[in-house]
C-alpha cells in the first residue's frame, strides 16, 4: 500500500502545529501560573504573620481574593488548553499519520493515578481559596469579639 494523498496537507500539518504549540503555550501558562501562586501564598502567609490583629482581616480577604483569581485562571487555561487537545484529537483520528503520542491504557490505573497535573492544580487552587476563606472568618470573628 502506498501513502494516503491528502488535499491541503500543508495546511493541515500547519494547523496541527499550530494547535500543538498553542497546546503547550497553556501548559506552560497553567504550571507557571500555579508555581506564581504559590509564591504569592508564601508573602501572604509572612504578611499575615507580622501584621497587627487589626490588620490580619484584610490578608486573609486578599488572600482569598487572590486565591480565587488564581482558581479562575487555572480554569480558563485548562479550559482553553482541553479544546486546543480536543482538536488536535479529532485531527490525529481523521489524518492517523500525524500522531505521534500512543493511548495508554487507564483502565488498571487507580482514580488517583489517572488525574492529570491540571486536575491537582486546580485542586491546589480550590483549597487554597477554601483555606483563606475560612481563616477570614475565623479572624472576622476573633476580631468582632475584641
Amino acid at each position: 500500500m502506498g501513502e494516503i494523498e491528502y488535499p491541503h496537507v500543508e495546511l493541515i500539518v500547519t494547523n496541527y502545529t499550530r494547535l500543538s504549540e498553542e497546546s503547550q503555550y497553556r501548559d506552560d501558562l497553567l504550571i507557571r501560573a500555579n508555581y506564581f501562586s504559590l509564591a504569592v501564598i508564601a508573602v501572604l502567609i509572612g504578611t499575615l504573620l507580622q501584621a497587627s490583629p487589626v490588620v490580619r482581616p484584610l490578608v486573609a480577604m486578599a488572600g482569598v481574593a487572590i486565591a480565587y483569581s488564581f482558581w479562575l485562571a487555572t480554569e480558563s487555561y485548562k479550559g482553553a488548553r482541553d479544546v486546543l487537545n480536543d482538536s488536535m484529537r479529532r485531527t490525529e483520528t481523521q489524518f492517523e499519520e500525524l500522531s505521534v503520542v500512543e493511548d495508554y491504557d487507564t483502565r488498571s490505573r487507580s482514580q488517583i493515578e489517572k488525574r492529570s497535573l491540571s486536575s491537582y492544580f486546580i485542586g491546589l487552587q480550590m483549597t487554597t481559596t477554601f483555606v483563606w476563606l475560612v481563616l477570614y472568618a475565623l479572624l472576622v470573628t476573633e476580631f468582632v469579639y475584641l
